[in-house]
């Protein structure tokens, strides 16, 4: 899954974190929530970090809340302020809560005007931190709202089951409700399994099943942390290897040589190697016992739990290393490539310092791995007959 920052617009004290967490993986964009009146001060700091970004318009906390009528003028320039924003940023989405003590179809009297293709609208608890009615805490409300502005759906996992234990029902009934709207990114932070009030906690903070929740999330979703911050990002970076902490990365030693030679010899990795020629045993068993003995080749396993689901292959020469992996044959199409690789950087980043620049190598019609080094904002260039990655880290 892709895994998202949240970050005000004015919070632009985070300069050295934001660089660092974002080269070494631990997420793969920001979701930028619009401080109103910021975007002529702010932009050209946002701007500067080439990073994909999502945008949340302002709720009622910053002083827009589109379900009133009497707020139309204030909410009309809070909005075109979000729209700068994310037309400047080329926002892949932009998202929106529905409004507080109000009405529902003034909400869509109000959002009509900008929706466009990139909008989702996001749900809500039932009751607000300091007692109001949210719109749009229930599947039947956000489904209302999706049909008439035909726009996406952002499901947060804290908001629903704060609804759901407003509503007496079991929360993991209305996410199951909520899920089937088709969500097209989702949020999720740590909080009390059993309140009505969201408290975005970091994970293992709280009481929400986070990995169960996890296991509902499409594989290649966006998944945004809403979790406070402190002065520095730090807690974001624990919240990251949180995420990740159910599949890791372990050394190969000699008797992983069977899973890996049936890996090798696969069809569609034999097609996608650069040398497509079948493999013979005995060739693989010299080069593997060479590939361990090297003092400059770093070979993992990836697995989930005591499941092996594929290798990535560092070869070193000086500061640089060039990646070769292969996913499982069962594993593929899963994501599992994506997250291999963004673990395996991390990994490199802080457990080797020698290396500095890592390089793969990718065949022209080898269109997935390509868009998983282009998701791990590799520069590309080509050389012919293939693709070159390479990255700084």
């Amino acid at each position: 899954m892709q895994f998202g920052l949240k970050l005000g617009s004015k919070n632009t004290n985070y300069t050295e974190d934001i660089l660092s967490f974002y080269q070494a993986g631990y997420f793969q964009y920001i979701e930028l929530f619009v401080s109103p009146e910021s975007f002529d001060d702010t932009i050209e700091y946002w701007k500067q970090f080439s990073v994909p970004t999502v945008i949340h318009a302002p709720h009622s906390f910053a002083g827009m809340n589109v379900s009133l009528p009497q707020e139309r003028e204030n909410n009309k320039k809070k909005l075109e302020e979000t729209f700068f924003f994310a037309d400047a940023l080329k926002s892949e989405f932009v998202i929106f809560h529905s409004g507080v003590n109000g009405d529902i179809d003034e909400t869509i009297h109000q959002l009509s005007p900008f929706i466009d293709s990139r909008c989702l609208i996001e749900n809500k608890p039932l009751k607000g931190l300091n007692g109001e009615n949210c719109l749009g805490s229930t599947p039947e409300e956000i489904k209302y709202i999706l049909n008439e502005l035909k726009t996406g759906f952002c499901l947060d996992f804290g908001h629903a089951i704060c609804a759901a234990n407003s509503l007496k029902k079991e929360p993991f009934e209305l996410i199951e409700e909520l899920l089937a709207l088709n969500p097209c990114m989702y949020h999720l932070t740590d909080g009390d399994y059993t309140s009505e009030y969201d408290s975005h906690l970091h994970y293992a903070k709280g009481t929400f099943p986070i990995k169960k929740l996890l296991k509902m999330i499409p594989e290649e979703a966006k998944i945004t942390n809403e979790a406070k911050h402190d002065d520095n990002l730090n807690d974001f970076e624990t919240d990251s290897f949180y995420i990740m902490s159910d599949v890791y990365l372990r050394k190969a030693i000699y008797s992983d040589i069977d899973i890996l030679y049936e890996w090798a010899n696969n069809s569609a990795t034999r097609a996608n190697a650069f040398n497509t020629s079948p493999i013979q045993f005995d060739d693989h068993k010299k080069w593997f016992q060479k590939k361990l003995d090297s003092e400059n080749v770093l070979i993992f396993i990836y697995c989930n739990g005591k499941e092996n689901i594929g290798q990535i292959r560092f070869d070193i020469e000086n500061d640089t290393a060039t990646i070769d992996y292969t996913i499982a044959p069962s594993m593929r199409n899963k994501g599992s490539g994506y997250k291999m690789m963004a673990l395996a950087e991390t990994k490199i980043r802080f457990e080797y310092p020698k290396i500095r620049i890592l390089v793969g190598k990718v065949k022209d019609e080898n269109i997935a791995s390509q868009n998983i080094f282009k998701k791990l904002n590799y520069r590309e260039t080509y050389q012919k007959g293939c693709r070159c990655f390479s990255k700084l880290i």
